[in-house]
């Protein structure tokens, strides 16, 4: 099954979460929007966020709690990282064969209809979208609940593909907890009464948390904060009220500049 898709999601959530601030992004998991996408009626969420905001490290941080947190519940998980690197590889059969794949760890293997229908070559086999989604609809009925997050919706190769996947997804029966992030100007085609929306932005604590990490990993600077603790109040005055992660970085670089002089 493995070589029925040439992306490895799995994996990138591993080192997503692994590079992930420590403690950092604590707050959508406290969301009481979030919360709500999770216990009512299954709708879609939108974390939406301009570029830089940690829309993509706050998706695999909710992965991680979800992931833990439902493990017993017969809740389905899967999720998309979408990168507009890969854009050769942004296919529907692609993006289900991931979903599949994600969905059969947690049943235990392929199930038998797709095995029949794979057949003894099934390393060879070239599913059609429609087989892909006939096997998705059986994986999601054997789970009380299945959450599917996608994130970077924007950065997928067409709109056209964007509105397919999110179309296909939602006639799944039972409907599916769906959750994706993208850029605010992103057009989705989503009723707004489906639409549960949450602001992607830099948290403070977040940011200090973010500062502090960088300052104890560099000697130079700790020594430089350690000897004048009023740097470390300056440096986080300016980083603190940065709007967004670039600027985060820009201003960063400008403390360092205070402090070394």
């Amino acid at each position: 099954m493995q070589s029925l898709s040439s992306t490895n999601f799995w994996g990138k959530q591993v080192d997503l979460f692994r590079r992930a601030q420590k403690r950092s992004g604590q707050w959508i998991l406290e969301d009481e929007k979030l919360k709500l996408w999770l216990t009512e009626h299954p709708k879609i969420c939108w974390c939406k966020g301009e570029a830089g905001a940690g829309k993509t490290f706050l998706s695999a941080i909710i992965i991680d709690y979800l992931s833990f947190s439902m493990k017993n519940k017969n809740t389905g998980i899967a999720w998309l990282y979408v990168d507009y690197r890969e854009r050769d590889s942004h296919t529907l059969e692609n993006f289900y064969a991931n979903l599949l794949l994600q969905l059969f760890k947690q049943t235990g293997g392929l199930s038998k209809s797709m095995m029949k229908s794979l057949g003894s070559k099934r390393e060879e086999a070239k599913p059609s979208a429609a087989e892909y989604k006939s096997w998705l609809q059986e994986e999601v009925q054997k789970f009380d609940r299945t959450i599917i997050i996608i994130d970077a919706l924007d950065e997928m190769r067409t709109e056209e593909l964007c509105k397919q996947l999110i179309d296909e997804l939602q006639s799944l029966i039972p409907r599916i907890h769906l959750l994706v992030t993208s850029r605010p100007e992103v057009r989705l085609p989503i009723m707004s009464d489906d639409l549960i929306e949450i602001e992607i932005q830099p948290r403070k604590g977040d940011v200090i948390l973010f500062i502090e990490s960088r300052l104890q990993d560099s000697p130079l600077l700790w020594d430089h904060i350690s000897k004048n603790p009023s740097l470390r109040d300056l440096t986080m005055d300016m980083l603190t009220k940065a709007n967004n992660r670039m600027s985060v970085k820009t201003s960063f670089l400008k403390a360092i500049g205070l402090i070394l002089v």
